[in-house]
């Protein structure tokens, strides 16, 4: 008899859903095709929350760093600014959501 429970994907937390500006799961509108949809139903996200990984999201990384002030600027950036703007651009098929967390130093170290 199944358990129901889910194995190393948890909801994404309402109060870091709403501060990083992230939509509930809704499901894809019908005839809609997105990408990881299974990840996003289980994180309750309108698309998954993943890291920056396809060459769509390392552009956009690359532009936001350049032309933000939010963003970059040769200071520290504002994450918490900068996830909102990323989460703008999220459409589930070639940008995902993002949370904080996720953009660090590193991240920008591997993309640049």
């Amino acid at each position: 008899m199944p358990a129901g429970e889910t194995v190393g994907i948890l909801p994404i937390a309402d109060s870091t859903r709403m501060a990083a500006d992230i939509q509930t799961f809704t499901g894809p509108i019908a005839g809609e095709k997105l990408r990881h949809t299974f990840l996003a139903k289980q994180q309750n996200t309108r698309y998954a929350v993943i890291s920056v990984h396809t060459t769509e999201e390392k552009k956009l990384f690359k532009r936001l760093m350049q032309d933000r002030v939010d963003v970059g600027q040769g200071t520290t950036p504002d994450w918490r600014s900068a996830v909102k703007t990323w989460n703008q651009f999220a459409n589930g098929k070639t940008i995902f959501y993002k949370v904080s967390k996720q953009f660090s130093i590193n991240i920008y170290a591997k993309i640049s």
